[in-house]
């Protein structure tokens, strides 16, 4: 591979002013620039935070033939930048990725691999429909939700990673998100721990499995408390060596196999105990997982996110440095008393996150008055008490999000899609909608779940077509 040099410019927004972009500098002095002061960087290993208002730095531009090359165009014509590399993406390609973001839960996944046992149909289209919308984020594409077994089983990475080549194939632009979850149960106990795990937190390897009971937090909190969990099933705690090495684990596995982003779940509870020590525990567990990106991630790269609670929207620690690259939340639809079964956004709506992300530095360097977010069509349960409203519930009309929304017409989807996404540019700026490709949901309570999915109904026998929406409005970013 030719490499070269260049110097480049990163302002304190995030705009990229050069033709690449930083990646892990040291600072090694200030020199003056057309009469600005800026501080010079040399290249290291790593770099975990940068704060200065102006980056002066020495970036790699990789030459012809490599992922970097083919960061402009794309099966759908897109000529938007989609360039990182080196643990550092600007906001201007940051928020390029999170305007065509889709959720297609375990699209990388293939038979005998399931979390659910919802039946997916036709799984082999989903390439062609990442490539026909122009999709550049694709959410939820393999995870493990109390399946940590599927670790046991090579299989299940192989056929994975087989998966997004042949989405790269095409277009080597698009970030696949792994899913890391707040729920851990009695079955982590079958899954052996690796030596370089031992190796990676400084410790002599040995041989066993994980434990479940040591990853719970000593005081009782989250404790398979919750009416849809059953028992022995509970949220880690950060703040338990156990569960770090879990999470590093599981990370590391999904990065050697291609994904460049992870969904770490709700990161406030799983950290309700680190709060009150500026978050050492998920510091230690993110510095890890992006130092092992930085070296071996197919950009040098992992981008991560997590739900937070209402009271938040962004995890920071005590000097502003945001935890996570971007936020993401439930899209919070309050019921249309007016037309039954319809739903609104609306600014203010009991927990909704809409104008409220707060401010500060992100792990790529660059200020930001609000971090951008997601918003996705959430699912919590199915179907609760369908048809009866709650205006101070969460639940759309008894349903969960995504269950509300496959409860609807074609006509209906296809209209609220293109509200919901026009609504989001109206009333707030660094808010984007994640496309519903593929997700479970259930239209009565105690019946089997089943997958939505947006596919063109000529090439998926479970097809609703929303693929047509989802391309008529991104077609116009």
């Amino acid at each position: 591979m030719n490499t070269g040099t260049e110097l480049i410019k990163v302002s304190a927004d995030g705009r990229n002013y050069g033709d690449s972009f930083a990646v892990g500098c040291a600072p090694t002095g200030r020199r003056d620039v057309n009469g600005m002061t800026a501080v010079v960087y040399s290249m290291r290993k790593q770099m975990m935070r940068w704060n200065r208002s102006t980056l002066l730095c020495m970036a790699m531009v990789v030459g012809a033939g490599s992922l970097q090359a083919t960061e402009a165009a794309s099966q759908s014509g897109d000529q938007r930048n989609y360039a990182f590399s080196d643990g550092v993406i600007s906001r201007e390609v940051l928020e390029n990725y999170l305007s065509r973001a889709i959720t297609i839960e375990e699209c990388l996944h293939s038979d005998g691999y399931y979390n659910n046992p919802a039946v997916y149909h036709d799984a082999d289209d989903d390439v062609r429909m990442i490539l026909n919308v122009g999709a550049k984020f694709v959410g939820r594409a393999v995870k493990q939700w109390n399946s940590p077994q599927l670790f046991n089983k090579p299989g299940w990475l192989v056929a994975a990673e087989k998966k997004m080549e042949a989405v790269h194939r095409e277009d080597p632009t698009v970030i696949f998100q792994a899913g890391i979850f707040e729920c851990i149960s009695e079955k982590v106990n079958v899954v052996p721990i690796p030596d370089w795990v031992f190796e990676e937190f400084g410790m002599k390897p040995e041989k066993r499995n994980f434990s479940y009971d040591a990853m719970l937090n000593p005081d009782g909190w989250f404790w398979a408390r919750s009416e849809n969990w059953p028992k022995n099933f509970s949220i880690p705690d950060i703040t338990r060596l156990e569960t770090q090495m879990f999470f590093f684990f599981m990370a590391k596995q999904y990065i050697d196999i291609g994904v460049e982003a992870i969904h770490w779940g709700q990161a406030s509870k799983i950290g309700r105990a680190d709060k009150r020590n500026d978050y050492k525990g998920w510091q230690t567990v993110l510095g890890k997982v992006r130092a092992y990106a930085l070296k071996h991630a197919r950009r040098g790269t992992v981008l991560c996110d997590a739900h937070m609670e209402s009271n938040t929207f962004g995890l920071k620690t005590a000097d502003g440095h945001f935890l996570f690259d971007f936020s993401s939340f439930p899209l919070r639809v309050k019921e249309d008393l007016a037309n039954e079964g319809g739903g609104l956004l609306e600014v203010g709506h009991i927990s909704s996150i809409y104008g409220k992300t707060p401010g500060g530095i992100t792990p790529s360097g660059w200020s930001c008055k609000r971090i951008p977010y997601l918003v996705e069509f959430d699912i919590f349960g199915g179907a609760r008490n369908p048809g009866v409203a709650d205006l101070d519930s969460h639940w759309v009309w008894g349903y969960d999000e995504m269950s509300w929304f496959a409860s609807l017409d074609e006509a209906q989807r296809n209209q609220w899609l293109r509200y919901a996404f026009n609504w989001l540019k109206e009333h707030d700026s660094v808010g984007y909608l994640e496309m519903p490709g593929n997700r479970i949901y259930q239209l009565k309570k105690n019946e089997i779940f089943r997958r939505f999915q947006a596919n063109l109904k000529e090439h998926c026998s479970t097809g609703t077509d929303l693929e047509v929406v989802i391309k008529e409005l991104w077609s116009n970013l």
